[in-house]
């Protein structure tokens, strides 16, 4: 093997080394953007959603579905940092409870890769040139005892 050669397909090594670098650099930072938003996002949804005046009376914390959803989806849009052309974000609300408050989201996202699409047909695979992550996050607020248990765990019940 020449040197020439040699030299070639070192390149060609070296240059697939740093696209896959460069896409792995990428999809960390997209993934940690979009934890982060996630979660300020729900936090934020839960807090403002709450039903004050049932609060009041009832003594019991519930929350308006429909005020929880606009809210995250306001405050996630607000809090993504990493925003490109071809950066695709797809938001699922999956659950949303009033009593106990509760809220269920999953927010996938998908930026362009720059291996796969150096190393596939142009047009053949054209869906599948993205790199994906997903964010999930859970918040339930349950109510507490007031009461504090006896002493040594043992109850006079």
């Amino acid at each position: 093997m020449s040197k020439i050669s040699f030299f070639g397909l070192w390149m060609i090594g070296y240059f697939l080394f740093m696209f896959y670098t460069i896409d792995v650099s990428l999809t960390s930072i997209l993934e940690k953007d979009n934890e982060d938003a996630v979660e300020v996002a729900g936090r934020n949804a839960i807090s403002q959603s709450i039903n004050r005046g049932y609060l009041r009376v009832k003594e019991e914390m519930t929350i308006d579905p429909k005020v929880a959803e606009a809210v995250f989806l306001k405050s996630y849009a607000k809090n993504v940092g990493y925003n490109q052309a071809d950066t695709v974000r797809k938001i699922d609300i999956q659950d949303i409870s009033s009593n106990p408050p509760m809220l269920a989201v999953e927010v996938t996202t998908a930026t362009a890769s720059y291996t796969k699409n150096y190393l596939t047909i142009w047009d053949e695979y054209l869906n599948e040139q993205k790199d994906y992550t997903n964010s999930r996050q859970i918040i339930i607020y349950e109510a507490k005892s007031t009461t504090k248990p006896p002493k040594g765990g043992v109850s006079n019940k």
